[in-house]
């Protein structure tokens, strides 16, 4: 019979691949007519770029840029340059079943990448990219969450769940022009410019989410002398951002996970009003991106059955997520960099990043440990310009509120800014700010009853029911398999004995009343 059921139905995100990809790159650079000839290459380092993703059926396509910059010593003046060349690449994972309703969170980082001078004007790159790529699909889950009929007996659970409200990228372009400080020297030519973007606040409103944050820059360049170019030098410039993300469906009841994700940097020197290259114009594009959740509570019906009438239920698995915790921090990471066959006689720049290899949740607490990259430029003890790579292990603790069983999350460390102090001829203490963002989401898996029928034709054929019955129960045993087994009420075994929890908190003598007969 037709029974007077309410259901519910949630969004839940399931992960269709999880997975990283090497992917070679290689390219042969001849040096532009301005550029000087290469006498020597101090360092060869790259970058890459993610312009596009597109989930096809049961395919994922992912293309972007990877970005090498060869630094090296010119032929005739020793001064320091840097060679930049761009190349695109193109990358398809394979589902293995149809991304409908899909959304893909791709992550791209060099591997390694070196170089082969073959002449004072080519340049032979071969490098490798890692491309790490997430894909989710939404689906409903639809199941009982009650029941109205006096017959029957139900256990229904309250499970809160979050549910993805929408995605969305946005990328703005940072245009400005940045001042040398006159304690610095002109600058002859820029080498490089390096990024990192730092989110510091955000808001949701009705339908859109608006970010504010901050673009930190570090310009290493030649500079200026009387007699020519000087040494190197560094200028460090922060750029205050803010966006609005149009995104359908968010509100303030929302929460969210919100990353800036800056691009390569395009700086060139300009003059000043004086005549002297005491500006930069500085060009990059920044990608804001966020994903929002829902957090609510539902009821899921998990068992039930008629002391009087034979009942049919299906039951199905049902693994909903609810955030357990958002981490939106920064960590300090001190390591003793030890740089080999190399003596120090200066430092002129650090550039650190960082590797995540390995997150766990362990003691209710995320455990993050992978490398930096520690990237040295300095003056050797003979005076001359010189590059120095090394890589160190680190490890960070974050605790977790309200943590739990089934701890889910997708956790991003990147470096925002570092300091060093020279300890030695080629030792380095360093101290690295390391900004750690985490959604953390705990898994709850239920075997909730998905369709229910009670046939009022088939009354139960039951032998004659004492008026009270005895039983001895062990310490956690459920009141709800009690009754079922002795087909009675759950509530007349809490009544009859005085009990408030379903689970017995300790040995017990229980008195199982008989059911009374009721009719609809």
């Amino acid at each position: 019979m037709d029974l007077p059921i309410t259901r519910d139905t949630v969004r839940v995100s399931a992960p269709v691949l999880d997975t990283a990809a090497d992917h070679p790159v290689d390219c042969d650079i001849i040096l532009p007519d301005y550029c000087p000839d290469v006498s020597r290459v101090l360092k060869t380092e790259g970058c890459v770029e993610i312009d596009a993703k597109q989930v096809d059926g049961a395919r994922l396509t992912v293309s972007g840029t990877f970005y090498v910059r060869v630094l090296y010593i010119t032929e005739n003046s020793g001064n320091v340059r840097c060679l930049r060349h761009e190349t695109a690449f193109t990358h398809t994972f394979d589902l293995g079943e149809e991304g409908a309703e899909a959304r893909a969170r791709v992550r791209a980082r060099v591997a390694y990448v070196n170089c082969r001078l073959i002449g004072p004007r080519r340049v032979q790159v071969r490098g490798s990219l890692t491309i790490r790529a997430n894909v989710m699909i939404e689906r409903e889950e639809s199941f009982v969450s009650g029941v109205e009929d006096a017959r029957l007996e139900t256990y229904a659970r309250p499970v809160r769940c979050s549910t993805h409200v929408g995605s969305a990228e946005k990328p703005f372009d940072v245009h400005e022009q940045l001042e040398i400080s006159y304690g610095k020297p002109p600058v002859a030519s820029v080498i490089k410019t390096d990024a990192a973007a730092v989110v510091q606040d955000y808001k949701l409103i009705s339908n859109k989410v608006i970010a504010k944050g901050e673009i930190r820059l570090k310009t290493l360049y030649s500079a200026e002398a009387e007699n020519g170019e000087g040494g190197v030098e560094v200028m460090e410039h922060a750029i205050p951002v803010s966006q609005i993300i149009d995104l359908p469906g968010v509100d303030e009841d929302c929460g969210c996970t919100l990353r800036l994700i800056p691009g390569v940097v395009n700086s060139t020197s300009q003059p000043d009003g004086e005549g002297e290259n005491r500006k930069l114009d500085v060009q990059m594009t920044v990608t804001a991106e966020v994903s929002a959740y829902r957090t609510r509570e539902v009821t899921a019906l998990i068992d039930a059955f008629s002391p009087e009438y034979e009942v049919a239920l299906r039951t199905q698995p049902v693994t909903l997520l609810h955030v357990a915790d958002t981490i939106h921090t920064t960590e300090m990471v001190r390591q003793t960099v030890e740089l080999e066959a190399v003596e120090l006689k200066a430092v002129t720049d650090c550039t650190v990043l960082a590797n995540l290899t390995e997150s766990k949740f362990e003691g209710g607490a995320l455990l993050l440990a992978g490398e930096l990259q520690v990237s040295v430029f300095a003056v050797d003890a003979q005076g001359g310009p010189v590059c120095a790579d090394k890589t160190v292990p680190f490890n960070i603790k974050e605790e977790i509120k309200n943590a739990s069983a089934n701890l889910r999350g997708d956790p991003d460390v990147q470096v925002v800014s570092n300091s060093y102090t020279l300890s030695g001829p080629n030792r380095l203490d360093l101290r690295v700010e390391c900004a750690v963002d985490a959604t953390i989401f705990t898994a709850v898996q239920e075997n909730a009853v998905a369709e229910l029928d009670l046939d009022d034709s088939q009354p139960k054929q039951l032998p004659p029911q004492k008026t009270l019955t005895l039983y001895f129960a062990d310490k956690g045993e459920s009141v709800w398999e009690i009754a079922k087994r002795y087909n009675t009420s759950p509530e007349g075994i809490k009544q009859e004995n005085n009990l408030e929890e379903d689970a017995l908190d300790a040995r017990s003598m229980l008195l199982i009343p008989k059911q009374r007969r009721r009719r609809s």
